[in-house]
């Protein structure tokens, strides 16, 4: 199947990624929902786009497993100058994992990404829902010798 542009954050790669992850969350009949803004070109592109894949993965398997009448997610992502940020919210967390030693793995590769832009991220749930916050700023840190 072809993936059609459908998102217009001003950045062809990010909008690609979407795109996929919602044809994807269409294919497994998951109400996937997302408000962006312009990001623009971003030097953090690379990043941002591993980052947002992995966590859609993760939201679109949790779907997947969770085996509810209406799966969901939804997605916000923005831009306020050189800080980006992120919020994706679905159903209750759950891990699929056949080998519970790899669980995590992916989540560490996010928080190393995150924190390599001198980001935060949270996670916030309940018996009802599962939400991942994600701000970081769209360039790398600076080396701090000398100050």
């Amino acid at each position: 199947s072809q993936v059609k542009r459908k998102y217009y954050t001003g950045n062809v790669m990010v909008d690609l990624v979407l795109a996929m992850k919602e044809n994807r969350a269409a294919c497994e009949k998951i109400d996937f929902q997302i408000e962006c803004a312009i990001l623009g070109e971003i030097s953090a592109c690379y990043d941002v786009c591993i980052l947002l894949s992995n966590l859609l993965d993760n939201a679109v398997e949790a779907c997947c497993e969770l085996k509810e009448k209406h799966p969901y997610i939804h997605v916000t992502l923005g831009r306020q100058e050189q800080v980006l940020w992120l919020y994706i919210l679905n159903g209750r967390f759950i891990s699929s994992k056949m080998d519970k030693n790899l669980h995590g793995y992916g989540l560490v590769s996010v928080r190393q990404t995150v924190e390599k832009y001198h980001g935060s991220i949270d996670f916030d749930y309940d018996d009802t829902f599962f939400r991942v916050k994600v701000l970081m700023e769209l360039k790398e840190g600076e080396n701090d010798h000398g100050k």
